[in-house]
């Protein structure tokens, strides 16, 4: 029962327990500090002004509330739980804890150092417990602007570069302040981009940084170009009146408001921070936070970006230096060396600290050092060197005394200290073997190339003839010197020189060929003016005179002949199966109306002579309508394996699932104890009479010859990668040995037993199956053990769409005429 006193609401307690809260309250209310009185259910039962004041509440709003209500959830264990085992649990007199709050009016966290002391009864039992609570929040963010300046000092002096100290500050931001996502965008040709690479983001913003990767903003625009033209800070909720442009993006990423500050150096706005905040609890100090970064990591940029500088110019020097492969070195105007590259060392096999200070005449060979005094003489007497600027060829000699071929680049320069020198060494061994292998190999090339049966030629970007082999003089009829720097044209029909013309000048502005890589065929032009068939593979190369082509022609005429002839051939077989088709056909129509009749007379022998003939003439009787049934049937089926194929209709969309359902219903009665199941299948594309066909005849031959009356049946379907589907109609029956099921699929096979009498088939069924599968390019086959499985794979243009959610669950009972399987 609750009672209203004084305006508050309390709750009714044993006489004891509330004389024991009155004398607490009492106490609390003379204590400066802020503090209140919890029961073990964690309840505050009093509170004083100080506390109400530090944690947001209103006059005696305390009254009811649960300590845990406001304990800040997210920064783990609530610290009031700990609390309150340690002394009405474990019976600790006294326990001290950290703990941090939410004011339920701003939302701000308010950190706190809780002293709890336990209250017992008059019996000794623990009854209340007194917090004394120290506000420690300013503390602690002065703390936490001082750990999170001095961490990104520590960062700044780690990053590599200026881009890794951008995203490692980005980082420490959103850590901090709990942001979920930080970015950097950078001025380019007065407009903002989002850096690609710089920015830290929680789970479920990457769709916010997608659609800020595609945003450009001009001063003033946007909330980064408000930012890129203010001297502080610009802040905007993402659901406000003036319209986010990012609203959506950014209200799927869970953001609730965003922060950009520019980020300033001697030479103006470098790039803009923008944050992304995923709380609504308001945070005074995150602006100022994210402000004083700010404006520390402008100084911090600009020493990166010095550091950077020097790095990058000595790095530069010392890659020139000591990853060239060449050998660099520099000398005084009395040619005593004064620096020696690593390529040196590799080169000559002096280590530098071998030759520095010696003269140059340690890797000059015998026969040359008079020519190099006279030159360093006449330099110093001068001052001008007749091989400055110059690339030159000369030898040099090693440690070990080898001599080698070397290509010489020599530069002087001017210092107060007087002239120097430095040469650029080029060890020039490798290309004297290069070009003498060159050699060889055009000498090879040459030789295979005339000894080549197909032609072999080579042109400039131009078109223009460079290389013309004996296989091609004797295809073409021109001799070598006859053509070589003449037009390709001489060799192309004329219906093929413009397209030719296009080709040569669109590789020449695009630097591609169409035809590179491939095998085209064409028509060639000889001597005389006749044409003839070709086949053409064509390379491309690249050389200091530009791009050239090669083409291999290989003379086709004998193979288009040949081709012909087969195609002829085939073309025979088409109208003879045509023509075969069309008699069965005819023939099988021809003879339904004698069947008929055959049919009609044998009932009037049974209705009336069935008395006459007896009991053996009755037995003759039937087996002659059997047969005549059977040549029936086998007429019947004759005609529709002449039918597939022959109907040329516009393909239509097929259910496969009602067709299935349609089907099983109308064979049910003739097999009642069958059950038939399916998975999603789908629409298909195509004859719809052939594909009914072709399930009736899978679906019928299952339950007739599965071997059990209680037979299952599964229809199911699996979409192929690249297009197409896979149908399977499988059943638990006899099944059908390896070795014949291939054989079952011809015309008039079949593997009836003793069983099937009365049910035996044509032995068409499966053949007519083929023939409709392949017709529209798929295929049929039996596969697995343990019963019959029919596959069937049909090609991407026989396949529709599929039914958005599943009709019925694989491996579950389908659904027909309201019954849980298709069980007639």
């Amino acid at each position: 029962m609750k009672l209203k006193v004084a305006g508050r609401a309390r709750v009714d307690r044993a006489p004891h327990e509330a004389a024991s809260v009155d004398r607490l309250t009492a106490v609390i209310e003379g204590t400066d500090g802020p503090a209140c009185v919890v029961n073990a259910r964690g309840s505050i039962v009093a509170a004083n002004a100080a506390f109400e004041d530090l944690l947001g509440l209103e006059a005696n709003g305390h009254s009811g509330r649960l300590l845990g209500s406001l304990a800040d959830g997210s920064a783990g264990k609530p610290f009031h739980r700990e609390a309150l085992r340690a002394l009405f649990s474990d019976g600790r007199e006294r326990h001290r804890v950290a703990g941090r709050c939410v004011r339920p009016d701003t939302g701000e966290t308010v950190w706190g150092d809780w002293d709890f002391s336990l209250i017992r009864d008059r019996r000794g039992r623990a009854e209340l417990a007194v917090a004394y609570v120290t506000d420690d929040t300013d503390a602690r963010r002065a703390d936490r602007h001082v750990r999170i300046l001095e961490y990104l000092i520590s960062t700044a002096s780690r990053a590599e570069d200026a881009n890794a100290l951008l995203r490692d500050t980005v980082q420490v931001i959103c850590h901090f302040t709990g942001c979920g996502l930080g970015q950097v965008w950078t001025p380019q040709d007065e407009v903002l981009t989002c850096h690609p690479t710089t920015f830290s983001q929680q789970a479920g913003a990457e769709r916010l940084r997608r659609a800020s990767l595609g945003y450009r903003y001009q001063r003033g625009e946007g909330v980064p170009g408000r930012a890129w033209v203010s001297e502080g800070a610009v802040v905007e909720r993402v659901q406000s009146e003036e319209g986010f442009d990012r609203e959506f993006a950014a209200s799927r990423a869970g953001a609730h408001t965003v922060i950009a500050v520019p980020v300033r150096t001697s030479t103006g706005v470098a790039v803009v921070l923008e944050l992304f905040v995923t709380t609504d609890r308001a945070d005074s100090t995150r602006q100022d936070l994210v402000e004083k970064v700010a404006s520390e990591l402008g100084e911090l940029l600009e020493r990166r970006a010095l550091h950077d500088q020097i790095r990058l110019s000595e790095e530069r020097f010392r890659s020139v230096a000591n990853s060239a492969v060449d050998a660099i070195m520099s000398a005084d105007a009395e040619g005593r060396i004064l620096t020696w590259n690593q390529g040196a060392e590799q080169m000559f096999g002096w280590r530098a600290d071998e030759v520095v200070g010696q003269p140059l005449t340690v890797i000059v060979p015998e026969r040359f050092r008079a020519a190099h005094r006279q030159g360093v003489e006449r330099v110093a007497t001068t001052g001008h060197s007749t091989l400055a600027g110059q690339v030159i060829e000369l030898a040099a000699i090693r440690k070990d005394g080898g001599e080698m071929p070397i290509e010489l680049s020599i530069g002087t320069w001017e210092s107060a200290e007087g002239r120097f020198f430095s040469g650029v060494i080029r060890d020039v061994t490798e290309r004297r073997r290069s070009e003498d292998a060159l050699r060889v190999s055009e000498e090879r090339f040459r030789s295979v190339a005339d000894s080549g049966v197909d032609a072999i030629v080579s042109a400039d970007t131009d078109g223009r003839v460079l290389t013309w082999n004996r296989g091609a003089e004797q295809m073409f009829g021109w001799r070598a010197e006859e053509v070589l720097g003449e037009l390709l044209t001489v060799i192309i029909p004329e219906r093929f020189r413009a397209a030719h013309l296009q080709g040569i000048e669109r590789v020449a502005r695009s630097g591609h060929s169409t035809l590179a890589g491939q095998v085209v065929e064409l028509a060639g032009l000889r001597k005389d003016g006749s044409k003839f068939p070709i086949e053409l593979a064509i390379g491309t190369w690249e050389s200091a005179a530009g791009r050239s082509f090669s083409g291999v022609i290989r003379d086709i005429t004998e193979r288009k002949r040949a081709e012909e002839a087969l195609a002829q051939a085939a073309r025979e077989v088409e109208r003879t199966n045509s023509e075969l088709e069309t008699l069965i056909y005819a023939a099988s129509h021809d003879l339904k109306s004698p069947m008929i009749s055959v049919l009609g007379y044998l009932d009037y022998l049974k209705v009336d002579y069935g008395d006459v003939l007896g009991d053996e003439g009755g037995r003759y009787l039937e087996r002659m309508t059997d047969c005549t049934l059977y040549m029936q049937r086998l007429i019947h089926d004759l005609i529709k394996l002449s039918r597939v194929g022959r109907i040329d209709e516009a393909p239509v969309d097929v259910d496969l699932e009602d067709l299935v359902a349609t089907i099983v219903d109308e064979i049910t009665p003739a097999h009642p104890d069958a059950r038939f199941y399916a998975s999603r299948l789908p629409f298909l594309l195509g004859d719809p009479v052939a594909f009914r066909q072709l399930m009736t005849n899978l679906l019928e031959n299952a339950a007739q010859h599965g071997g059990r009356p209680d037979l299952t049946v599964v229809v199911t379907a699996t979409a192929l990668e690249g297009g197409g589907v896979e149908l399977s109609v499988r059943d638990n029956g006899r099944g059908i040995p390896v070795e014949y099921r291939e054989l079952v699929f011809g015309v008039f096979e079949r593997l009836d037993t003793a069983s099937d009498a009365g049910r035996a088939g044509t032995g068409m069924g499966l053949a007519i199956c083929r023939k409709i599968v392949e017709q529209v390019g798929g295929t049929i086959a039996i596969v697995g053990s343990g019963g019959t499985d029919v596959r069937i794979t049909l090609p991407p243009e026989c396949t529709g769409r599929w039914r958005p959610e599943p009709a019925f669950e694989p491996g579950q009972p389908a659904m027909a005429n309201g019954a849980d399987v298709w069980d007639g």
